[in-house]
């Protein structure tokens, strides 16, 4: 099996190692119990590497494929390869942020596609810096200028910066955006503030790897109406598509095959539902020209 490891980063590299070393073990017909005892750890450790909780080091993976048997010595360097990219040290590892959020800014900095759907505020990776401020302030119910705020806009603003040199490198990424119409009428941070992100929505639209799609307020109804989420995808079938539910309590980052499907056929409606690419366009255009009179 041929790995391009060039192309896999941290987030892939912890959850294909937790996998194959799941896999190896079963294989060999031991208990997690018998593999803990073998190696001197806990039976918690082992079971927090087998899930992806804690990483492992590239000399453990080593003794694990040795107990398990894996005579393959290219299987073997691919396992310790994972296992060293996996605890690379990245941007938001210093961030405090839920476990769940930095994973999936993790799995955002690798994926192929990513989709995303909001019905309160335009979504943040398109967010204008101003805009970001007014919509956590008023999320967690404190002043713009709060160090809750400053902290949460800093990771949003370090986030977007990221995907776009990811776009404008060699293997870019595409992002499709979908908003109900409702989140273009309201003017978080007040008009001046939503002039400019109007505007920054049509200038990132020139890109050719950012799609938008606007849902009009006369929709009768999609499957979008369940809730705002996140959809990444990626172009190996190895690694498992993920989605994202961000609320103002708790995050869940979904990562089984059960939930891809349903959020990947819920983007699907909402595509069907809005109006995409140049009429999308046109309608946040209108809107932008109602907000000069």
């Amino acid at each position: 099996m041929t790995e391009r490891m060039s192309r896999v980063g941290p987030a892939r590299a912890r959850e294909r190692l937790r996998i194959r070393l799941r896999k190896l073990r079963e294989a060999a017909g031991l208990s997690s119990e018998t593999v803990a005892r073998q190696m001197y750890w806990s039976l918690s450790k082992l079971n927090r590497i087998e899930t992806g909780a804690v990483t492992i080091s590239p000399i453990e993976v080593g003794a694990l494929a040795a107990y398990y048997g894996v005579e393959d010595g290219d299987e073997v360097r691919r396992l310790m390869t994972f296992a060293a990219t996996a605890r690379e040290q990245q941007w938001w590892n210093s961030q405090k942020l839920s476990r769940e959020y930095q994973q999936y800014v993790a799995y955002q900095s690798e994926a192929r596609r990513l989709n995303s759907w909001h019905a309160q505020y335009v979504p943040g990776l398109l967010q204008t810096e101003d805009y970001a401020r007014a919509v956590v302030a008023a999320i967690n119910g404190v002043e713009p200028d709060d160090h809750i705020v400053t902290a949460r806009v800093e990771v949003r603003m370090t986030r977007q910066r990221e995907l776009f040199d990811r776009m404008d490198g060699a293997d870019p990424p595409t992002l499709v955006t979908a908003m109900d119409q409702s989140v273009l009428l309201r003017p978080l941070g007040g008009d001046d503030v939503m002039r400019a992100q109007l505007d920054h929505l049509l200038s990132v639209s020139k890109r050719a790897q950012i799609q938008l799609i606007v849902v009009p307020l006369d929709t009768r109804g999609h499957r979008g109406l369940g809730g705002p989420f996140e959809f990444l995808e990626f172009e190996d079938p190895e690694d498992p598509d993920v989605t994202f539910v961000e609320s103002g309590t708790t995050d869940f980052l979904m990562k089984d095959a059960e939930a891809a499907a349903q959020y990947r056929a819920t983007m699907a409606d909402i595509r069907r539902a809005g109006r995409i690419g140049e009429a999308a366009v046109g309608a946040i255009q209108e809107l932008r020209e109602k907000l000069n009179n």
